[in-house]
């Protein structure tokens, strides 16, 4: 029987362990959060001049021009990667053993 059709009401292990895992990752962000906040109310003015220091070198960062030139990048070794597993997949289905003669390539 198909484990997404049972109909128990006791989820898998694997449920169970991707539960934990959302629960303390819910957990940790809570906590990350709730000591951010204390540092913020515990000196206000030290987080407002990070907080504008940082959007700062966020504005004055080229991040479009380093994302473009990702994408040049990528789109330039693409069709070559893709080529070459390609040519992988037909030697590896040329070279496989236990085919019969009349399905091999002339």
């Amino acid at each position: 029987m198909n484990s997404f059709a049972s109909t128990s009401p006791e989820p898998s292990s694997v449920e169970k362990d991707v539960l934990a895992l959302l629960s303390d990752g819910r957990q940790c962000l809570k906590e990350g959060y709730e000591a951010c906040e204390q540092k913020v109310r515990e000196s206000p003015t030290t987080s407002i001049l990070t907080a504008v220091l940082a959007g700062y070198c966020l504005h004055r960062l080229p991040l479009r021009s380093i994302m473009i030139a990702k994408v040049r990048v990528l789109s330039a070794l693409l069709p070559p990667a893709v080529f070459i597993l390609g040519a992988a997949k037909v030697l590896e289905l040329i070279q496989k053993p236990g085919r019969s003669e009349s399905a091999k390539i002339p």
